[in-house]
């Protein structure tokens, strides 16, 4: 289902439960594959005098939510290419603020997040006036996280800030082999079992995640690695092996 602009829809849900209204408000674009959970937030946010000019539950492209021009992408992270979405929308909207909702504070998708752009978090047990005050803070420029997850970003800062000073002093010029980009930990695990084969199920039923933080995790492989194919990364590890001056962020 898609809520927005087509032959048979336009505007966002009014309390009447028709999808004609008047604009009024911070413009919200709602995905999730939850269907239930897009409906019922759209017409709480409709009450809160925030505009959802369309939500998805199934596969949409950016460049179709983008002709809708929110102001705000409320993102479900394990919904569809989640951070692929956020990642190609921020390329056609500069401006469009993202904040994750439903979030659980998870420290390797917190710092994926984070790395797509995302400027807001909205946990789980966060009420929607909660949320109505993260869309309206993330508009003014402001971050919006819990105190946990703010935790977990500095502490993550601090190991990548202190990975680069040593090896500034190792290399003698204050300078960062440019490698692969920072393979996380994490990462780097995904990879071993990637080239042994193991598809993204059977990635996530080894290392005890799920499905889809596993796609989040290839996505941000491939991209620090330059490369679209998850075989490209096989291919090469298979050939030579993890680079040397591979710059790895430490785990905390």
């Amino acid at each position: 289902m898609v809520i927005g602009r087509s032959d048979d829809h336009a505007g966002c849900i009014s309390e009447e439960g028709s999808l004609e209204s008047q604009i009024t408000g911070p413009r919200v674009f709602i995905l999730s594959d939850f269907r239930t959970f897009c409906d019922a937030l759209a017409l709480a946010l409709a009450q809160a005098s925030v505009t959802v000019v369309g939500a998805s539950d199934t596969p949409i492209t950016a460049a179709a939510i983008a002709e809708l021009g929110p102001d705000v992408l409320l993102l479900d992270i394990a919904t569809f290419a989640g951070l692929s979405n956020a990642i190609a929308l921020r390329q056609l909207l500069p401006d469009l603020r993202i904040i994750a909702i439903s979030v659980a504070e998870v420290e390797d998708e917190i710092i994926a997040c984070a790395k797509a752009g995302v400027a807001g978090f909205v946990s789980r047990r966060e009420t929607t006036q909660d949320l109505v005050t993260a869309i309206h803070s993330v508009l003014r420029g402001e971050f919006v996280c819990s105190r946990r997850i703010a935790a977990l970003m500095f502490t993550r800062l601090a190991a990548m800030s202190a990975g680069r000073s040593e090896v500034a002093s190792d290399n003698g010029r204050g300078e960062l082999p440019s490698a692969n980009g920072g393979l996380t930990q994490r990462e780097q695990e995904i990879i071993s079992l990637l080239c042994d084969g193991l598809s993204n199920k059977e990635i996530a039923r080894k290392l005890q995640i799920q499905n889809t933080t596993v796609k989040n995790h290839i996505h941000s492989i491939l991209s620090k690695m330059h490369m679209k194919r998850r075989a490209e990364v096989a291919a090469r590890f298979h050939a030579s092996g993890p680079a040397p001056n591979m710059d790895v962020v430490p785990p905390n």
